[in-house]
Formats: C-alpha cells, sequence, structure tokens
C-alpha cells in the first residue's frame, strides 16, 4: 500500500495537489500534527492523524474530525480508533527513531514515517518536509505562512538524510 505523510511545511505552497491527494491515489493519507497550507494545496482526506499530545486534535480541528478517526499521539504513546494492526507507537520505539536519527529528538514527521516503517509499509510518500522537486531542500525549516521553525529541539538536517537513507519518496 501506498501511504503519504503531510507535514507542515512551506513547500506545500502553490503545489495544488488536493485532487491528488483526495482522489485516492495513494492508499493512505496521514496528516501531522495540525492543517497547514491552503486546501487546494493539501487536500482534505485524512486516513490517520498522527499529534503529539492527545488535546491537540480538538486544539487543532475542533469539531472538523470525524469521531472515529485514527489518531496517534506520539508524546504519550497512545493511540484512539486505531486498527489492530495499528499499535500505538511505542517509548521503546521512540527511543530506538532518536537512537537511529543521532539526535535526542525527532519531529513528528520523522516519527510518523518511523512508526509506518516499523509496521511494515515500504511506499511512504512524504510532502510538507521541506523538498520541492524543482529546488530540492529548503534552507530552514518554515511554515506555509513563511513562519520559520527556531525550535533548537530539531536537527532537520538529520531527519532530511535520515528520509532519503529510508527510500522515502519526496514529493
Amino acid at each position: 500500500m501506498n501511504w503519504l505523510l503531510i507535514g507542515s511545511g512551506i513547500d506545500l505552497n502553490g503545489r495544488r495537489m488536493a485532487a491528488r491527494i483526495d482522489s485516492g491515489h495513494h492508499g493512505r493519507v496521514v496528516r501531522i500534527n495540525k492543517p497547514y497550507g491552503h486546501p487546494l494545496d493539501t487536500g482534505t482526506r485524512c486516513d490517520l492523524l498522527v499529534t503529539r499530545f492527545p488535546d491537540w486534535p480538538a486544539r487543532f480541528f475542533g469539531a472538523a474530525l470525524p469521531a472515529t478517526l485514527p489518531t496517534l499521539c506520539l508524546n504519550t504513546h497512545t493511540g484512539t480508533n486505531l486498527p489492530a494492526d495499528w499499535p500505538p507507537f511505542t517509548q521503546e520505539e521512540h527511543r530506538a527513531a532518536c537512537a537511529e536519527l543521532g539526535h535526542p529528538h525527532a519531529s513528528a514527521g520523522m516519527l510518523a514515517a518511523f512508526y509506518l516503517l516499523n509496521r511494515g509499509q515500504r511506499h511512504i510518500a512524504v510532502i510538507g518536509f521541506g523538498y520541492h522537486p524543482h529546488t530540492g531542500w529548503a534552507p530552514d525549516k518554515r511554515y506555509p505562512d513563511g513562519t520559520v521553525d527556531t525550535n533548537p529541539a530539531y536537527n532537520w538536517q538529520r531527519e532530511r538524510a535520515w528520509l532519503q537513507n529510508n527510500h522515502i519518496t519526496l514529493l
């Protein structure tokens, strides 16, 4: 199955990927943290929501999310409405992902990719991770509104290398 992870990067802007995302071209669509970018660029489909904390879905989406949407909460290692073959992300996986990255912290996007790889998924594509096929990697982590993420906890260069070393398709 082909999975698409949608992150929070500025590379979402102007891509007009909504039709492709919502059409079923990707077997499953995973959204990371909260909605970013224009719906014409990002679509609306969501088969799995990955967040840091259990209160974030209500905070960021309000009543717009179906109550049955599978949600994985990384920092609390819990999940709701997860199918049997999608167990919650464990503390051991969290530590292993950071160890593999060689950094004490990993972004929700990188952890979501790690989670899927650990469950046997081999066809993962990402958008909103800072990569654009015409320009390559953005020099820094920016959100679609242009805000620079200055959080020193993350090492975006290592995460980019990790994605490429794990054969994640960069859209």
